[in-house]
């Protein structure tokens, strides 16, 4: 299909016209509008950082509405959903070169799709595609600077309990190993686990929280061993 559009001007014209400012679109046009253009935005300005399951279904979505239109040739349905897969592929590593981009690419079929199809077509929100996601996401980096914080106070405070065992403050070490065994622990070890177990958290830091809450249990053990 050749576009004889300008498709980021025609984006703005058809994000104007067809999805609400508050409500759902009530037309496919204006959700495939509004998912390409929260998901690109999302990519550009933050990287993908909150990227989670949801974002792979709503690509995969914009991929199965069309991807198979026969407005599309047979290159540009391959190509629709070959950028499709790049861009679930690297998603921790977003191509954000612009024109000639996997999400430029995309987005513009998008728009090609919508100008090719200027009448309205009914739409009911999905229940399973969520756009919004600031209030249920805690950026990766976020993540990580927690978990970091989060071990290096057990250290220290084992690292104090030592310190009065040799020093002969019998009480000392008692305090510190009764903060480094059970009150610290628990809310940072809640936070680990939630992590280890959300959908949204990626292998990589589902990892690197199991590696810190297994860090973090080390100096409690032995700040308890050098109290007994």
């Amino acid at each position: 299909m050749c576009s004889n559009h300008n498709w980021k001007d025609e984006h703005k014209r058809l994000w104007d016209a067809l999805v609400p400012e508050k409500e759902p679109p009530d037309t496919l046009q204006g959700e495939l509008i509004k998912i390409i253009g929260k998901l690109v935005a999302q990519a550009y300005q933050k990287r993908n950082e909150n990227w989670c399951k949801d974002y792979e279904k709503m690509f995969r979505y914009v991929s199965i509405k069309i991807s198979d239109d026969p407005i599309f040739s047979k290159e540009d349905q391959f190509l629709i959903k070959d950028k499709i897969e790049e861009i679930i592929h690297n998603k921790d590593q977003p191509d954000l070169s612009g024109d000639g981009s996997p999400y430029y690419i995309v987005h513009q079929k998008v728009i090609d799709w919508c100008m090719a199809n200027p009448e309205p077509i009914p739409y009911s929100a999905e229940p399973n595609l969520t756009y919004d996601r600031k209030s249920k996401n805690i950026p990766k980096r976020t993540k990580l600077l927690y978990i970091s914080i989060a071990v290096s106070y057990i250290f220290i405070f084992s690292l104090l309990g030592w310190a009065g065992t040799f020093s002969g403050f019998a009480w000392l070490p008692a305090a510190i190993a009764l903060l480094s065994m059970f009150i610290l622990p628990i809310p940072i070890f809640i936070f680990g686990l939630t992590i280890i177990f959300s959908d949204a958290a990626s292998v990589k830091y589902k990892l690197l929280s199991s590696l810190g809450l297994f860090i973090g249990l080390l100096p409690a053990i032995f700040a308890y061993l050098a109290t007994s």
